[in-house]
């Protein structure tokens, strides 16, 4: 066996030959695509993030939305129970103001119903005061006669 520089030459020439074609039609390409595939994650990367902030951010503002919606719920309940307080004190105030009218009513008409009965007692006390003494006048009276008169209209007016 023996060396040939001439075979090692062409040999190195074709391996050097080889590499620059690799580089320029293989490595360039695969580095090529290669970077631009990963500009691309990279780029889906900060949109994934920027994403995830921007769905921070609203749950956030939801988050603060629900409780400023919980606490104006709150004090709209807190505010309705006071007015269905203040409402119903109205209403009790009012109910006891009309009893208090109808009681004076009663009161008034009771007190009008007692005079008119005085007023027919003494109508009959004076028809009967009159009668007496009619009867008085149509006899003679005598003290007996007299007692006796008296009784008989005490016991009239007792009845």
């Amino acid at each position: 066996m023996s060396i040939s520089f001439w075979n090692i030459g062409w040999h190195m020439l074709s391996i050097l030959l080889l590499m620059l074609l690799f580089k320029r039609y293989l490595f360039k390409p695969v580095r090529a695509f290669m970077e631009k595939r990963a500009a691309q994650f990279a780029q889906e990367r900060e949109q994934i993030h920027t994403q995830q902030v921007q769905i921070a951010d609203e749950q956030k503002q939801i988050a603060l939305e629900h409780r400023t919606m919980q606490q104006q719920a709150s004090d709209l309940m807190a505010k309705s129970q006071q007015e269905s307080k203040v409402q119903a004190q109205q209403i009790v105030e009012a109910a006891q103001q009309e009893a208090r009218g109808i009681l004076n009513n009663a009161q008034k008409q009771s007190e009008a119903m007692h005079d008119q009965a005085l007023q027919q007692a003494q109508k009959e006390l004076t028809t009967l005061s009159v009668q007496i003494a009619g009867r008085v006048l149509e006899r003679e009276v005598k003290p007996e006669d007299h007692a006796r008169m008296v009784e008989e209209f005490l016991s009239e007016v007792k009845q």
